[in-house]
């Protein structure tokens, strides 16, 4: 779990440093997107240029109990329309 919490704390401190919001987190997934809630020019090269960062950082990330282990991460990016779906609860 204490690895865990470290990467989280290394994603979510990269993740500041971009116009970038996260919006959610499930398990050990990161969803985040650009150009929304506002939208923004330069909103694909800010989630590219955040995705080579977690890259990197990822490839210095120590496992404290298998530190001979490189740290492993998959990247997806998708750019076009975006859908909204909402749940209404009718009572």
């Amino acid at each position: 779990m204490e690895t865990l919490v470290c990467i989280c704390s290394m994603c979510d401190a990269l993740i500041d440093r971009y116009v970038v919001y996260k919006v959610e987190t499930i398990g050990d997934s990161y969803m985040v997107v650009s150009g929304l809630p506002t939208e923004i020019p330069d909103h694909a090269s800010q989630i590219a240029k955040l995705a080579l960062e977690l890259s990197t950082s990822s490839g210095h990330f120590v496992i404290k109990h298998l530190p001979n282990e490189k740290m492993q991460l998959r990247i997806g990016i998708h750019s076009g329309e975006t859908a909204l779906l909402t749940q209404t609860c009718i009572k």
